[in-house]
């Protein structure tokens, strides 16, 4: 569908539906990149992986949701990774947790942030 294309659409249910729910788990990062696991839809996290060319701008984004594979990582879940590494986990994140998952872990924190590459 037409909204699904749409990146600020894209870009509303990362945030939404994925970063304000707090299912951004395992996040790791090192210089130049960050992996993390994403819950969504499927029982099993959706893996994403984004690669940076400097700081702010990425160079390559991978995630293992279908929407990801079609669009080579152009999908809610890197959303909500990107917003994860920008302003760490929601503010509420411990009402937006799934009870589950809020005795089991919390989330990481990135152990390195990006860094732009050296002149």
């Amino acid at each position: 569908d037409d909204a699904a294309k749409d990146p600020l659409s894209k870009f509303k249910r990362g945030k939404k539906e994925l970063w304000e729910k707090n299912m951004v788990r395992r996040l790791e990062g090192s210089p130049g990149s960050v992996t993390a696991a994403v819950r969504g839809s499927d029982p099993d996290p959706y893996l994403v992986k984004i690669t940076f060319e400097s700081l702010g701008s990425t160079k390559e984004t991978k995630c293992s949701c279908p929407d990801g594979e079609r669009t080579h990582g152009k999908c809610k879940h890197v959303v909500a990774v990107l917003l994860q590494c920008i302003h760490g986990p929601p503010a509420d994140s411990a009402q937006a947790a799934p009870k589950s998952s809020q005795a089991k872990s919390s989330p990481a924190k990135p152990t390195a942030k990006p860094r732009a590459p050296e002149a």
